[in-house]
C-alpha cells in the first residue's frame, strides 16, 4: 500500500510539527481516552471521532470493525486506515448506514465500507446514502463501498412514494472521491399501497424511485479513478387500492451514477455493468472525460 504509507508519512510529519494530534483506534486497545496511542487506543471507531477536532486524525488499525451505529463525523478530521481498505473494514451488519460526513474538511481514507444499510418509511419515504452519506465532505479515497443498500418504503394506505437513493454513496455537496471501487450496492424504492374502499375505487399506489446504485450526487461531486461496477436500482409502484385504485409506477434509473447536476464530473473512471431495474444503465446525468 505504497499510497498509505505516504500517507502516515505526511500525518507523522504534521503532528510532529503541532498542527494536529493522532488519536488511534484498534480492535485490541486498552479504551483509555483520549486515545493518544495503539496502546490505550479507541476499540470503536465513534469514541475516537467524538474526542478529535478540526485537524486531528482518527487512526484507525487493521481488523473487522462491527458497527453498532452510524459513524457521524461533524468536523474536519481525517478518518484515515493504517493498513488501507483491504485491511480495515467497517461492516454495518445489515443494520444501520456506515458513514454520515458533515463538515466541509471531513475526509476518509482507506477503507472497505460494507453491509451498510439505510431505510425509510414514509410518504415520502427517503433512504439515502447506504454506505457514506456526504452531507458536507472534503475527500474519500481509497475506498471499498461493497454491498451496501438503501431501501424507501413509501407509506401505505396514503399510497405515499418511495425512494432510494445512492446506495454505496450519496453525495449532497463538494466532494471528491477518488481512487475507490464502488460496486454491487443496490438503491430500492418501494411505492405505498393506496387506500382501500370496499364500495367503490380506492386510492392510487405511490410510486417508487430507485436512484444511483453505486453513487447519488445532488452538488459539485468529483469523480476521479475510480470504478463503479454491478450496481443496481430497483423501482416498485404500490398497489393501487379497491376496485379501481390506479398501481403506481417503478421507476429504475442510474444503476452506476445518478447526477442531478451536470457539475457532476467523473475523470479516468470505469463505470461498467451497472443494472437499473433489468437494463444495463451505468449513468443518468452528470459529465464525463476519460471514462468508460
Amino acid at each position: 500500500m505504497k499510497r498509505t504509507v505516504l500517507s502516515l508519512g505526511v500525518l507523522a510529519a504534521f503532528a510532529a510539527s503541532g498542527w494536529a494530534r493522532t488519536i488511534y483506534v484498534a480492535t485490541n486497545g486498552q479504551h483509555v481516552a483520549p486515545f493518544t496511542n495503539s496502546w490505550v487506543a479507541a476499540t470503536n471507531i465513534q469514541a475516537a471521532v467524538d474526542v478529535a477536532t478540526n485537524g486531528d486524525v482518527v487512526l484507525v488499525g487493521d481488523g473487522t470493525y462491527p458497527l453498532p451505529t452510524t459513524v457521524n463525523i461533524t468536523n474536519g478530521i481525517t478518518l484515515m486506515s493504517m493498513g488501507g481498505p483491504q485491511a480495515a473494514v467497517l461492516n454495518g451488519r445489515g443494520l444501520v448506514r456506515g458513514l454520515y460526513l458533515n463538515h466541509t474538511n471531513a475526509r476518509v481514507e482507506g477503507f472497505t465500507i460494507q453491509s451498510c444499510l439505510a431505510t425509510a418509511y414514509g410518504s415520502p419515504a427517503l433512504a439515502q446514502g447506504g454506505g457514506i452519506f456526504a452531507q458536507r465532505a472534503a475527500l474519500i479515497d481509497s475506498c471499498i463501498i461493497f454491498s451496501n443498500r438503501v431501501e424507501g418504503y413509501g407509506s401505505d394506505w396514503e399510497g405515499g412514494a418511495g425512494y432510494g437513493q445512492g446506495a454505496g454513496i450519496y453525495a449532497a455537496s463538494n466532494l471528491t472521491i477518488r481512487n475507490c471501487m464502488i460496486y454491487a450496492n443496490s438503491a430500492c424504492g418501494e411505492g405505498g399501497d393506496g387506500w382501500y374502499d370496499m364500495y367503490g375505487p380506492g386510492g392510487p399506489g405511490g410510486n417508487g424511485y430507485g436512484q444511483g446504485g453505486g453513487l447519488y450526487a445532488t452538488g459539485p461531486v468529483n469523480v476521479e479513478n475510480c470504478t463503479i461496477s454491478r450496481n443496481q436500482t430497483i423501482g416498485v409502484g404500490g398497489n393501487g387500492g379497491g376496485w379501481g385504485g390506479s398501481p403506481g409506477i417503478g421507476y429504475a434509473e442510474g444503476g452506476g451514477v445518478f447526477a442531478v447536476t451536470s457539475a457532476v464530473l467523473v475523470v479516468n473512471s470505469i463505470i461498467q455493468f451497472n443494472l437499473a431495474g433489468a437494463a444495463i444503465q451505468d449513468w443518468t446525468g452528470g459529465s464525463y472525460s476519460r471514462s468508460c
